[in-house]
């Protein structure tokens, strides 16, 4: 199994930071590895994020002026989705 590097935002703030997960694991296990990155997320649980799929450049996405919601192609809803099968040929800095 090879490794990804996924770049997240939070929506609410536009704070951006780097996940690396398995392609193999599924997107519970990536629920869980966003948590781990999360300084604040005591009282948050996995099932309660929302994933949403993306390709954009972090600087369109950072700017708090930009709406975001345009730039949310698909939300990620079925959490034995394999990361491999939802982030195909990842290449680059953007927002995933």
């Amino acid at each position: 199994m090879s490794n990804i590097a996924l770049w997240c935002i939070i929506c609410e703030d536009r704070s951006i930071f780097k996940v690396t997960i398995g392609t193999g694991n599924d997107l519970f296990d990536l629920r869980k590895a966003i948590l781990e990155e999360l300084p604040n997320a005591e009282n948050v649980k996995a099932t309660q994020l929302t994933l949403w799929r993306t390709n954009t450049a972090s600087n369109v996405l950072r700017d708090k002026e930009t709406a975001i919601e345009p730039y949310l192609n698909e939300k990620l809803e079925d959490p034995a989705d394999t990361v491999g099968n939802t982030f195909i040929n990842v290449v680059g800095n953007n927002i995933r």
